[in-house]
Order: C-alpha cells, then sequence, then structure tokens
C-alpha cells in the first residue's frame, strides 16, 4: 500500500510542477520552449496515476500482472482499470495524444517558435503546433484525472486507519 501512496505523491508533485511553470513561471520569461517542459511534468502526472491505479489494482487481484513497460502500463489501464474506476473517455484520449506530442518532439529535426507557439516539424513537413493555451488545457483536464485518483487514494487511506 505504500508504493500507491508514493505514485499518489509523484503524480501530484509533477502536476503541480506543470501547474507552477505554466501559470508562474511561464508568464515572467514567455518562453515557449517551456511548453515541453510543462508537456513533460503532466505526462509524468498521469503516468504516476495510471501506475498507482494500476498497482492498487494489482494488490487485489483485478488485474493478474503488474506491467513494468510503459506501454503495457496504458494499454492495460485503457483495457481494464479505467473501466473499473470509471475513467471517461477523453482522459484516456488525452494520455494518447501528449504522449504522441512528446514522441514527435523526440523525432523531429527541426522546432522553431512563432507568435509564441513552438512549431515542431517532422522529416516530411508535417506541423505540429503548441501554445500555452493548448497546454493549459492538457493542464486542466489532467488536473481532473489526478484528482480522481486522489480522491480513490483518500479513500484508500481512510478505510486502513
Amino acid at each position: 500500500m505504500e508504493r500507491f501512496k508514493e505514485l499518489v505523491e509523484k503524480a501530484n508533485r509533477s502536476l503541480n510542477t506543470a501547474d507552477h511553470l505554466a501559470y508562474v513561471t511561464y508568464p515572467v520569461i514567455n518562453e515557449p520552449k517551456l511548453t515541453i517542459t510543462i508537456l513533460n511534468n503532466i505526462y509524468q502526472s498521469l503516468l504516476h496515476s495510471i501506475d498507482a491505479l494500476l498497482y492498487y489494482d494489482y494488490l487485489f487481484k483485478r488485474v493478474s500482472f503488474y506491467p513494468k513497460d510503459e506501454k503495457e502500463k496504458i494499454e492495460l489501464f485503457r483495457k481494464i482499470t479505467s473501466k473499473h474506476y470509471n475513467i471517461d473517455r477523453e482522459h484516456i484520449i488525452l494520455i494518447d495524444e501528449i504522449k504522441n506530442l512528446l514522441s514527435k518532439h523526440k523525432e523531429s529535426p527541426i522546432e522553431f517558435i512563432r507568435k509564441d507557439q513552438l512549431i515542431i516539424c517532422s522529416t516530411n513537413y508535417n506541423i505540429q503546433t503548441i501554445s500555452i493555451n493548448k497546454i493549459k488545457d492538457y493542464l486542466s483536464k489532467s488536473k481532473e484525472f489526478v484528482d480522481k485518483i486522489n480522491r480513490i487514494h483518500n479513500g484508500v487511506h481512510k478505510s486502513f486507519r
């Protein structure tokens, strides 16, 4: 149970970091490249949340194994755990969207800034834009998701006192 608590705390820490970067740091320095760091923190928060739920379900035998691989965790979460906790499809789409953006950024040979947006170009010049408004939208949706995990955590914490 200690690992579950630790993962929930990590999710909250990453989300708080992303929130601080988006609403305090970004307006001060106004650097669009910071959006990638914020996006990474949001994604880490979502992954820790998924990890916490999977671990909790593994402890109580709702899932037969606890995957080590990130891709397997997301897939198991999508197929089993999300249904058990009534996680909105919107949050599953959010996870995929952020993961795709980060992988496109990692693979892109070219990125540049235009009109306060980070533009990511693929090798065949498909363009993806990341703005602070888009990041704030991701952050808002992520807060809803992590809040649900916190409610589950608080319910678990109370039942083990």
